[in-house]
């Protein structure tokens, strides 16, 4: 169907992870020392003989978030980089990002871009739902919706955690910037080709 929802245009952020700014061109090649300190805090929690189990678990979680976050960007990466269409591209994305939200069994997605829309298989609108709107390089608009299927316990924003905005937000960026590229590339090869001459 035709996307016909009206967005603001967005102004882009950086995309971060543990609030430091990320590569994304190189994200399979880079190091982030928040996440390997929150490593080697469990290390040191553990050593600890878990004198302090609820700090431990505690800490066990937010590190099991911070994976599956990390998992989704590099999964996203891993998909643009096979330089498929648009449309196949945004199918495929749209397929393997629940899995990065707290409830990934309950979580639906879509995301719906000019006349496209693509959504998991258990897709329905429900009151619980985070939302991201986007514009590429040509004006074309763009939302990535992510829903709980059902009611889960207050958060920082409804049912979600901050940071699962702050993910929202580093994905949108990642899919705009993809966007942006292929229509970048689009118009340089258009440049590129001879020019017709009429006759003389």
């Amino acid at each position: 169907s035709v996307f016909n929802t009206q967005v603001k245009k967005s102004h882009l952020d950086r995309t971060c992870f543990f609030d430091e700014a990320v590569d994304v061109a190189r994200y399979d090649k880079v190091k982030y020392p928040q996440f390997e300190k929150l490593t080697e805090n469990l290390s040191r929690i553990a050593m600890e003989n878990q004198a302090n189990p609820e700090e431990f678990y505690r800490l066990l979680a937010i590190s099991k978030e911070r994976m599956k976050e990390l998992a989704a960007i590099n999964n996203l990466v891993s998909i643009i980089k096979e330089n498929k269409p648009i449309p196949e591209t945004l199918y495929q994305l749209c397929l393997v990002l629940a899995d990065a939200w707290q409830y990934p069994e309950y979580t639906a997605v879509r995301i719906r871009y000019g006349q496209y829309e693509f959504q998991t298989r258990n897709f329905r609108e429900t009151p619980w739902s985070q939302k991201e709107e986007f514009e590429s390089i040509d004006g074309i608009r763009g939302l990535l919706e992510v829903y709980y299927t059902q009611k889960f316990p207050e958060a920082d924003e409804g049912p979600f955690l901050k940071e699962e905005r702050d993910l929202i937000k580093n994905l949108s960026n990642i899919i705009v910037g993809y966007i942006n590229s292929v229509k970048g590339q689009e118009v340089l090869k258009d440049k590129a080709k001879p020019k017709r001459r009429g006759f003389e």
